[in-house]
């Protein structure tokens, strides 16, 4: 016979509902507000224009594929930096809302803790030296060590190395630290933090920009069949001046092909485009990235060892030895807008854009 639900559990799942609504709510009007800033510097620099015509085709794709409008925003800033509209396309606010939770599930958040990667994926390629947890030092081996033995682990032909906090990203969290002025003080005040060795880049990536570590990042998806494949790959490169990269003084340059054909045009933070580096002038035109072919395989490589996870975001560096380092891995929101937007659709085939919910708020 049937038994209608207790009224405590109707309030209890009207409130979890209530709740879920209103996250999405503020989620999709951030990324509704970042992605407009995008269409209104675009507009203000660029030759392209938010018209009522590109307005009506992202909205009705956005109805029609996603079943909400709140995607659309998105779709309107890729189409101002490509061109042209391209069906197919992945809203960057759809895939870490409703695609990422799904397919990484609650394994989203294992990436933020840097001390634990490489627990994880046990391997060589990442620059590890120790680990300070919960107040203590750590080799990598997982054996407490001190202070002088962290000192001794850096190389001799190296000047200083890098903090990095648990949780740290875009930059923010990453402090370089020279090797005779390291103290217990600077882990005090980063708290959990991984400890790295700095990476020589390769002179490739010098001639963009000397200084901060320019990297890659790889996007690597485990298809409908389990295998696993690099989708999406772009240059992460700094400005000269800095010691680090940030994201906000950043330039960012979509790769092409499975040779590493770099595009013509390079992106700021604010997806502004330039004909080459604005501060050193490199240009990117027709030039094949120095170990492509090495870096993207060591992402698969390392993707297959945990295909728990459907997509893995890399920053990924080539060293001045022709060798790889992996720098981190994102396990949740990593960055698709330049990469899709460039050189997309390049999630077709997964079946993320039939992950709608129940979960996922009906109103505009």
């Amino acid at each position: 016979m049937y038994k209608p639900p207790k009224i405590r559990e109707q309030v209890k799942t009207a409130l979890t509902r209530a709740e879920h609504t209103v996250r999405s709510y503020f989620y999709d009007g951030r990324h509704r507000k970042e992605a407009m800033d995008v269409v209104a510097y675009l507009e203000r620099y660029g030759d392209t224009k938010l018209t009522p015509q590109i307005r009506k085709t992202a909205d009705n794709y956005a109805m029609e594929t996603f079943g909400s409008k709140r995607f659309a925003p998105w779709l309107y800033a890729y189409t101002l930096i490509r061109g042209s509209f391209q069906e197919g396309w992945l809203p960057d606010n759809f895939y870490g809302r409703i695609v990422l939770p799904q397919v990484n599930s609650r394994l989203l958040i294992i990436g933020d803790f840097k001390t634990f990667s490489n627990t994880i994926l046990q391997s060589d390629l990442f620059p590890d030296m120790a680990y300070f947890i919960d107040g203590i030092l750590y080799g990598c081996d997982k054996s407490v060590i001190d202070l002088e033995c962290v000192r001794d682990l850096i190389p001799s032909d190296q000047q200083y190395i890098f903090l990095k906090k648990d949780g740290s990203q875009s930059g923010v969290g990453v402090v370089r630290v020279a090797r005779d002025a390291l103290s217990g003080e600077h882990f005090q005040a980063m708290g959990n933090c991984v400890v790295q060795t700095a990476i020589e880049q390769h002179p490739f990536f010098d001639e963009i920009v000397p200084g901060p570590l320019t990297t890659l990042r790889v996007t690597t998806v485990r298809d409908n069949a389990g295998r696993i494949e690099a989708r999406a790959a772009a240059i992460k490169a700094g400005r000269a001046g800095f010691d680090t990269y940030e994201t906000d003084h950043s330039i960012r340059v979509p790769i092409f092909d499975d040779d590493g054909t770099l595009g013509p045009l390079c992106y700021d933070e604010d997806y502004r485009p330039y004909d080459a580096h604005p501060d050193t002038g490199f240009q990117f035109a027709d030039r094949k990235v120095i170990g492509y072919a090495e870096m993207t395989s060591a992402c698969v490589a390392l993707h297959k060892k945990v295909p728990q996870m459907a997509v893995i975001g890399w920053d990924v560096a080539f060293d001045r030895h022709d060798t790889v380092k992996i720098v981190e891995w994102n396990t949740g929101h990593s960055d698709i807008v330049l990469s899709e937007a460039a050189n997309g659709p390049l999630f077709r085939g997964l079946g993320w854009e039939k992950l709608r919910t129940d979960r996922q708020p009906l109103l505009d």
